[in-house]
């Protein structure tokens, strides 16, 4: 029992001890803690925060407020990266809370009236949970926001027409679609410079280019002269660019054909088509195409020509070179034309009588005109040729019936004594025998006769006393 007492006399003893030891530890912390607040907390400081962002009050693109445009005015510097740096006072606790992206300054655009160079005062804006009146503003660097204010002013101009330049790649063309999705835009900017600015205008550049370009392109400005205006970097249009679709087309070479359909009345008559083909840029190609009708033979260019079963001809003017989308075009046809044997004049067509086997083709052709001009082959009257040459002495022969055929202009020019009968065979008694009739110089005509003489023995003429030998005077063919 005693020492039960003992031990707990001593555990009593070490609790307090130990109490007490606590309350000095707790009354230290609290002295410490109210030391530190006293001496550091509370003491004032300076503290310096860069670049601190510069906002404008009296402008808001969301709330379209513009005091400046209001009053005719506008600042040209730049003022998207505008900072300040600012040096502080106050208490310690309020300095070291704030961050330079806490802090902004504010300049009232309601200061400026007037153009010019001004120097605009600003106002510090803290969070608004900072004691403001417990801060003294030691330095501002720098101490005003300087901009460039001009006159401003809008207007309305014309966009004129896209200016190409440039060349395609080698096997295309500039096509004649160039668009463009505006005709009038609103300018804005410096009164100075807006006042020398009549017109706009986009350049587009299309070299090496292989396809259609569809672009949108900012403006040059022009004066009244048409000169490009200087110092427009400032002037604001609205809208901001315009979209322009310029037509690139594949180039390729294709024949151009014609359906010719020959009238009842072409037989044995000759057409002459001469065909000009004028390009937009005013060049031309030119073809001559000649159709003979003859027995029931066409022919062209003095060929053989193939008749259709519907009766037409489709013949080859020539080749021309054709844009666009040209991968399976393998050639042009222009509307049907009927000859008849009085056909004579011009027909004009267009660029868009041609037809291509393929849609999306531009010819760039701007017109064609075919001259039309016809002559009509005669016959002659039955010419008496009573010379037949290479028969033997011992025989003689009847005259030659010859019959010609061809252009007036070409049977006018020959004689008589131009027309030869020649026998191609051997006689052995009388009878029909085969011969040759030519014509000296061969001229473009044909003859008509059995091409046959009748040979019989020599007798002597009693008819004819002027000529007993039986011979045969040759009359010349008048013309």
């Amino acid at each position: 029992m005693q020492n039960q007492t003992q031990h707990s006399s001593e555990d009593k003893a070490r609790y307090k001890k130990s109490k007490i030891l606590r309350m000095i530890t707790a009354g230290l912390v609290a002295f410490f803690l109210w030391f530190f607040v006293i001496t550091v907390e509370r003491t004032e400081t300076e503290q310096t925060y860069t670049s601190v962002e510069v906002r404008f009050a009296g402008y808001s693109a969301t709330d379209d407020i513009d005091i400046l445009k209001e009053r005719g005015l506008k600042i040209v510097s730049d003022t998207e990266d505008l900072t300040v740096d600012l040096t502080l006072y106050g208490r310690r606790s309020v300095l070291n809370s704030l961050r330079s992206s806490d802090i902004y300054v504010e300049v009232d655009l309601r200061q400026i009236y007037e153009k010019g160079t001004r120097e605009l005062t600003y106002e510090i804006k803290y969070p608004g949970d900072v004691a403001v009146s417990g801060i003294e503003v030691v330095k501002r660097s720098p101490d005003t926001i300087t901009v460039q204010v001009v006159s401003w002013v809008e207007k309305k101009i014309e966009l004129l027409k896209p200016q190409i330049v440039g060349e395609p790649a080698e096997g295309y063309r500039l096509g004649e679609t160039v668009t463009q999705s505006d005709s009038t835009i609103k300018i804005a900017g410096p009164k100075d410079v807006i006042d020398q600015i009549q017109s706009a205008g986009v350049v587009v550049d299309v070299t090496g280019a292989t396809q259609t370009l569809d672009v949108r392109q900012g403006f040059v400005y022009y004066d009244a002269d048409g000169n490009a205006v200087e110092g427009t970097d400032v002037v604001e249009a609205t809208p901001e660019n315009t979209a322009v679709t310029v037509t690139i087309l594949k180039e390729k070479n294709v024949n151009l054909n014609m359906p010719i359909v020959l009238g009842e009345d072409a037989v044995d008559t000759e057409f002459t088509l001469n065909t000009t083909v004028t390009m937009n840029d005013d060049t031309t190609n030119s073809f001559t195409s000649v159709i003979l009708y003859e027995d029931g033979v066409v022919t062209l260019d003095g060929q053989e020509y193939v008749v259709d079963e519907n009766g037409r001809v489709n013949i080859d003017l020539g080749q021309i070179t054709v844009f666009g989308n040209t991968e399976y075009v393998t050639g042009g046809k222009l509307k049907e034309l009927t000859l008849s044997g009085s056909a004579v004049g011009t027909l004009h067509l267009t660029g868009g009588d041609i037809d291509f086997l393929q849609d999306n083709v531009y010819s760039d052709v701007a017109s064609i005109d075919i001259s039309i001009q016809t002559r009509k082959k005669v016959t002659s009257e039955e010419l008496t040729i009573v010379v037949v040459e290479d028969v033997p002495e011992n025989l003689k022969y009847d005259p030659v019936k010859v019959i010609l055929k061809g252009f007036p202009e070409d049977l006018a020019d020959i004689t008589k004594s131009d027309i030869h009968v020649i026998l191609i065979e051997e006689p052995n008694g009388p009878g029909y025998y085969a011969v040759e009739i030519r014509i000296t110089g061969n001229p473009p005509v044909t003859v008509i006769s059995d091409a046959k003489v009748y040979i019989k023995s020599l007798a002597t003429n009693t008819d004819n006393p002027e000529n007993p030998d039986g011979s045969i005077i040759i009359n010349q063919l008048a013309g």
